[in-house]
């Protein structure tokens, strides 16, 4: 908005309001809402309610009468938002390593419903989930936030281990930067089907791979871009590193068992 660049200012704004509040907190949110721990609902409300208002006020020039109707009907400390401070950015409400756990989770949420879609799953069915990773701090996430991500995934149980399960050729995979999930299917799955999926995954990794490390190593950025810019691609760079390696571990195991099933 500094820079009178409106358009970005508002898709960006739209953009939090719609993907992050709306589609992701608000629904994490329920499990607290509607679950027998009273102070935990009476945050989370505080907490919608600081964020709705919050943007409300970002979205307040582009949309002056509905947002300070909705922002009165909300609230009776402030008179009109006409006169209410400008937001502003505060360090100390960044929780950036709470988001990084949440990331993780929302990652896993999209991979399942879109795993779902590609093997016809009805969103009603209940599945079971896996979860593999050789870190303590990912299989505590997945088992801290067990209430919502079952909710969100529609999962049955979720069984969080350090290695992969013993479970037969009757399991889809998923495998992201920090761990694997596992999720057997009643139907019979086609592992030559399943090797093309994660082979072309594979490739999709390499390619944002190769791209990130070609931006680290151009002198110019790292000049001229700020400093979240790069560590953003490092980050980037970090994640795909890891995905590589999850690939390639699930390719040796479908061709190990390719060739066992070729000599029987």
């Amino acid at each position: 908005m500094d820079n009178f660049d409106l358009g970005i200012a508002l898709d960006k704004i739209y953009a939090f309001i719609w993907n992050e509040f709306c589609d992701w907190y608000i629904e994490i949110s329920k499990t607290r809402l509607n679950g027998e721990n009273v102070e935990q609902g009476v945050v989370a409300v505080s907490v919608l309610k600081y964020v709705l208002e919050t943007s409300l006020k970002l979205l307040h020039p582009f949309m002056p009468f509905v947002t300070e109707e909705l922002f009165l009907t909300l609230q009776d400390e402030e008179e009109s938002m006409m006169i209410s401070d400008w937001p502003q950015a505060k360090e100390e409400r960044a929780f950036s390593h709470a988001a990084k756990k949440v990331d993780l989770l929302k990652e896993a949420i999209k991979e399942l419903r879109a795993l779902r879609v590609s093997l016809n799953i009805p969103a009603k069915s209940k599945i079971t989930v896996y979860v593999t990773s050789d870190s303590l701090d990912v299989r505590n996430n997945f088992l801290e936030n067990q209430s919502f991500f079952s909710r969100l995934a529609s999962v049955l149980e979720v069984f969080v281990e350090e290695e992969k399960p013993k479970l037969g050729t009757k399991v889809q995979s998923i495998v992201l930067a920090e761990a694997i999930l596992y999720v057997p299917w009643e139907e019979s799955v086609d592992l030559n089907l399943e090797e093309e999926r994660l082979k072309e995954e594979l490739k999709h990794a390499q390619n944002e791979l190769e791209r990130a490390e070609k931006m680290l190593a151009n002198e110019r950025f790292k000049e001229k871009a700020p400093r979240a810019k790069i560590q953003e691609e490092q980050e980037k760079k970090e994640h795909y590193q890891k995905q590589i390696l999850g690939f390639k571990d699930r390719l040796t195991q479908i061709q190990k068992k390719a060739e066992k099933d070729l000599h029987i």
